[in-house]
């Protein structure tokens, strides 16, 4: 028996911001429950056309020291270079994204 996986390759839209107010109570407890917005991190993508083999590449938002301006960052293997955010967005990265990692707004 051999089990085989196939890779689903439908486009995954990558927001910048997403708000999970939709899925949260107003109130817990009968107090007002904040509802902080997220702000794309990182990407990490798989490019290859079946689920059990492949690359995986990643795009990452690096934070300046002293709190100076971040910038993305593209991984692929031994190759590191500074991207924007335009390119990690983009129509062809939506197609490979394997995982969206999100952080608070508020952290």
């Amino acid at each position: 028996l051999e089990i085989v996986f196939r890779k689903n390759k439908a486009s995954v839209e990558l927001n910048t911001e997403v708000s999970l107010d939709k899925f949260l109570a107003e109130k817990q407890n009968g107090k007002s429950v904040s509802k902080p917005d997220y702000s794309l991190k990182s990407v990490i993508h798989h490019i290859g056309t079946c689920a059990n083999s492949g690359h995986y590449t990643a795009d990452a938002l690096r934070t300046g020291k002293d709190g100076s301006k971040s910038t993305w960052v593209s991984y692929d293997d031994g190759v590191t270079k500074e991207s924007d955010i335009e390119s990690v967005v983009n129509q062809r990265k939506q197609k490979s994204a394997y995982m969206l990692m999100y952080v608070s707004q508020d952290a």
